[in-house]
């Protein structure tokens, strides 16, 4: 899952496994879990690097500015990016539904409960252009259950 010449470093691997294991892995059990009493999900993905911040990788948290606009730099596509993810956001605290507005350039999917169990949940991808994905790291399904099994069994309660 993780090859060395898939990465600049080890450091950029580590980083990567690191991010699944607490974000991605964690997401993915939590949207299920909200799916399952009928709520609709709507998953994302921030994947908008910058070179000036961070030499073309992309940093946990920058979304968060992207939301409000703030530390855009002067690059067009962040501009677009930014408001397209402020209307989403806004959409969706108004109504529950981050759709509808008429700036937001890509329908957001929500991802259903048999969707989501069998790999197959669609998520938006912020990044320039915004896109849909299904892929949301696939061959983390496998890497998820098996860190919760093994988790499970260290746990309070365990034999």
């Amino acid at each position: 899952m993780y090859p060395a010449s898939g990465f600049e470093s080890p450091k950029h691997a580590l980083a990567r496994l690191t991010g699944d294991v607490e974000a991605v892995c964690e997401a993915r059990r939590i949207a299920r879990l909200v799916d399952g009493m009928g709520t609709s999900v709507y998953l994302y993905t921030f994947e908008r690097a910058s070179v000036a911040a961070s030499r073309n990788v992309v940093v946990h948290g920058r979304d968060t500015g992207f939301v409000f606009g703030n530390g855009l730099g002067h690059d067009r596509r962040d501009v677009v990016l930014s408001a397209a993810m402020s209307a989403y956001w806004s959409r969706f605290a108004a109504t529950g539904d981050p759709n509808g507005d008429l700036s937001t350039p890509t329908e957001w999917p929500a991802s259903w409960h048999r969707r989501l169990h069998t790999g197959g949940g669609e998520h938006l991808v912020l990044d320039s252009p915004i896109r849909v994905d299904r892929s949301l790291r696939e061959s983390l399904r496998l890497l998820g259950t098996l860190l919760f099994q093994f988790c499970g069994r260290i746990g309070p309660g365990a034999e």
